[in-house]
């Protein structure tokens, strides 16, 4: 009788344990992973309104349309300008960082902060040519 029980016992913890895997393998599939792409949803940036947006939203003419694909035209060369300017100070930037860096360190962690930063910049180039892949494919498939 009392081996009975044990074997109830036993049997019981194997299911509760099944059930608990699965319900995790479910929620898993089901539930977190929507709520996780909610939140990655609400972290991208908010841009600015496309023409095709306004057009839509706004009921625009062809003449209101051609109006504002000029200034959208005319401003981008300001942004350009801006991007360029943040460029060229964010280097600068870069820079004094890091001769103040090494004007702290001794020769030999120059030399091995000097490795660091071109494993960190060729590792930043990696990066930067696969966003660039993904906005061409991204474009693509529009």
């Amino acid at each position: 009788m009392k081996n009975n029980y044990k074997l109830w016992f036993i049997l019981s913890l194997i299911v509760v344990f099944v059930l608990g895997v699965l319900g995790g393998v479910l929620l898993d599939k089901y539930g977190l992973h929507s709520s996780l792409k909610k939140s990655r949803r609400e972290k991208r940036p908010v841009h600015f309104p496309t023409l095709e947006l306004m057009s839509q939203e706004l009921q625009l003419s062809a003449e209101q349309k051609s109006k504002i694909k000029e200034i959208f035209k005319n401003n981008e060369e300001n942004f350009k300008a801006l991007g360029s300017f943040i460029h060229e100070r964010l280097s600068l930037i870069r820079s004094k960082l890091i001769a103040d860096i090494k004007s702290v360190l001794n020769e030999e962690q120059k030399l091995k902060f000097e490795a660091m930063i071109t494993r960190y910049l060729e590792q930043r180039q990696k990066e930067m040519a696969k966003r660039k892949t993904k906005s061409k494919n991204k474009g693509e498939d529009k």
